[in-house]
């Protein structure tokens, strides 16, 4: 990869076989050190970063996209829906039964009438930074 380094072994044994190894190693092309754009590379942001930011206030209701099922956001971000409380993925998987969910998406909230998708004060939060 071209990179600088410094290396300390204290054991003569070891320090040989580590240059070996090295003197063995071949540099990677530039072309295959791209780095796919997907969604792991994105900032990651906490939901309660949107509470504590105050772009969603604690006692706000969310809601599936159906409008049946609802959840209250809790003061440190967590959201409580019946007996069930946690992350808004936790609680989304607990309702669906799933081992996970995508509660950016399952969650949705009301903006000027609409149902809209909590991901969207996610998006509007990292396009302004």
């Amino acid at each position: 990869m071209g990179r600088n380094y410094y290396g300390i072994e204290k054991e003569k044994t070891y320090f040989k076989a580590a240059e070996q190894r090295l003197k063995k190693a071949k540099p990677i092309e530039d072309h295959y050190l791209d780095t796919l754009q997907n969604g792991r590379s994105k900032p990651r942001i906490p939901f309660g970063s949107l509470v504590e930011l105050g772009i969603i206030k604690p006692g706000t209701t969310i809601f599936d996209n159906k409008k049946k099922i609802s959840a209250k956001i809790m003061a440190d971000g967590s959201i409580k829906h019946a007996q069930t409380e946690g992350s808004i993925h936790k609680v989304a998987a607990t309702i669906l039964g799933a081992e996970s969910c995508n509660g950016w998406t399952y969650w949705h909230y009301n903006l000027n009438g609409n149902a809209v998708p909590i991901d969207y004060l996610r998006q509007r939060l990292i396009s302004n930074s």
